[in-house]
């Protein structure tokens, strides 16, 4: 985060977290994702920069990793979580983007 404050933008869009449900870098606990969120957002308001948090991107299943359990229902709640994150925050609040999504988990075609 401290590489992308030091460019002096005005906005910055924060879209993470579907690696971390595949565990591509180590086991990551719905914990650890809140809290690298939370980090990151206390530093981009502290710089003053406006804040766009984008939702998880969903998946029904990681095709390198078919053993993997089926992450929609995780996604699922960690985006509830961003929702409710994003209005507890002071103003001004992160805009969140969320994709439309088919019940099969996968983002609708545009």
């Amino acid at each position: 985060m401290p590489d992308a404050v030091a460019l002096t933008p005005k906005v910055i869009h924060l879209m993470c977290g579907i690696n971390d449900t595949a565990g591509n870098t180590g086991p990551t606990t719905p914990a650890d994702y809140k809290n690298n969120i939370t980090a990151m957002a206390a530093v981009v308001r502290d710089h003053g920069i406006s804040l766009i948090l984008g939702s998880i991107t969903p998946a029904a299943r990681f095709s390198w990793g078919r053993d993997l359990p089926d992450p929609r229902p995780r996604v699922g709640q960690l985006n509830e979580w961003l929702r409710t994150f994003a209005v507890q925050q002071a103003p001004p609040s992160p805009t969140i983007t969320m994709p439309s999504v088919r019940q099969t988990g996968r983002c609708e075609a545009i």
